[in-house]
């Protein structure tokens, strides 16, 4: 009986941090397709690396500091434009993650910061989650 009591006192130890830490901000929608945008502080960047493989797309946005310093960015301008060069997508990333839910097709996606523009091609197929960052130096 000590056993089990053990066990499940473990068990509820590991598995409620867990629960109160998986929050991942609330979904919103640019031209019809959903995003999360976030990842400040570890506990919301834990939960929003945690369900991004349930996302067919995943951003990171962050700078290198004149030491050689990774570091994350939020405010990023996100443009993303089809093979058509249309645009389908536009947000601003509050946060240095965002999760969106690409349709399978080819894509320019466009991260601008502080007037920077980078510019970067994506391949979205159908359940293999793709993950890209962007950085400026």
């Amino acid at each position: 009986m000590k056993f089990y009591l053990f066990r499940s006192l473990i068990f509820v130890a590991i598995l409620v941090p867990l629960w109160a830490v998986a929050q991942i901000p609330s979904t919103q929608y640019s031209h019809e397709i959903a995003y999360v945008a976030g990842g400040i502080g570890s506990d919301e960047s834990i939960a929003i690396e945690m369900d991004s493989k349930k996302w067919p797309f995943m951003l990171e946005f962050s700078q290198v500091d004149e030491k050689g310093w990774g570091l994350w960015l939020s405010d990023i301008q996100v443009k993303i434009v089809n093979a058509k060069n249309q645009e389908i997508f536009t947000a601003i990333c509050d946060g240095p993650m965002m999760l969106i839910n690409l349709p399978p097709g080819q894509y320019d996606v466009f991260g601008i910061y502080e007037g920077r523009q980078q510019k970067r091609s994506v391949l979205i197929q159908a359940n293999k989650p793709q993950k890209l960052s962007i950085f400026w130096k």
